[in-house]
């Protein structure tokens, strides 16, 4: 399983931005070009907020109220979790995709 894109809308200094992803990706940019935001925004994705944060604390400047949007879509999901160790973790995986 892998992740093959990624799209962000309104998550801090990212306005709207779309990633292809291959096997490997490497992002560069300079100072304050948003990777940071975009692995935030990845993690936010996976864990939601953290303890003590708002929703606020997402927007640029906290000053926005349009909604964030976060999408990562997989490749392989299937395969990825029909080859997971934990069976409680796989059977919740398995059930969500045959959704």
């Amino acid at each position: 399983m892998r992740i093959s894109k990624i799209n962000i809308k309104n998550f801090r200094s990212i306005q709207e931005a779309e990633f292809d992803c291959s096997e490997f990706n490497i992002f560069v940019g300079q100072n304050n070009s948003g990777k940071t935001n975009l692995f935030e925004a990845i993690e936010w994705f996976f864990k939601g907020l953290s303890k003590g944060k708002s929703i606020t604390d997402l927007y640029l400047n906290k000053g926005n109220s349009k909604e964030i949007s976060v999408e990562v879509l997989f490749l392989d999901a299937l395969h990825g979790a029909e080859n997971m160790r934990n069976e409680a973790n796989k059977t919740k995986i398995l059930k969500a995709l045959d959704e």
